[in-house]
């Protein structure tokens, strides 16, 4: 029903998920939020180490730390997949990936909430006006994308 009022008529459109007042309180949780955290640290580290190796082929022992880096990584994400309760995990995500649900919802709706009683937030004449959906990183302003054409001047953050 959302396709067809985003793609023909360009309504704004809006969705009711129940899931996501269940996963918002997950994520409140401090036992999802230290793997969080630890699953970005270990990104963040990955990545820097990468970069400080340069374009240059990788040692044994490069290779060897960033493998056991990775198994760890694995680790936290089947720890955040079983505090999920769930054997398929979340509705909006397919292991570290955003699931094909969530691609949709993305794309064709602009506002979602758990219940219709979180409009109660808002003044019965308020406007939503969606964010201009970015799905590319080179398309948002200030990010700084994993690949990129190094000769191009618009990054010139050193990939």
């Amino acid at each position: 029903d959302l396709v067809d009022a985003k793609r023909e008529f360009g309504w704004t459109t809006a969705a009711v998920i129940p899931e996501i007042g269940w996963e918002i309180e997950l994520q409140r949780k401090t036992e999802f939020d230290v793997s969080d955290q630890a699953i970005e640290m270990l990104l963040n580290s990955l990545r820097m180490y990468q970069r400080s190796l340069g374009t240059g082929s990788r040692s044994k022992d490069d290779l060897e730390l960033m493998d056991k880096m990775e198994k760890i990584l694995a680790r936290w994400r089947d720890e955040q997949t079983r505090l999920l309760g769930n054997p398929f995990g979340s509705v909006f995500r397919a292991r570290n990936q955003p699931s094909l649900f969530a691609q949709s919802l993305r794309r064709y709706c602009d506002l979602y909430m758990s219940n219709v009683g979180s409009l109660r937030h808002y003044s019965p004449q308020h406007r939503f006006y969606p964010e201009c959906p970015k799905l590319l990183s080179h398309e948002i302003r200030g990010s700084k994308p994993e690949s990129c054409d190094v000769d191009d001047p618009m990054f010139d953050t050193k990939c």
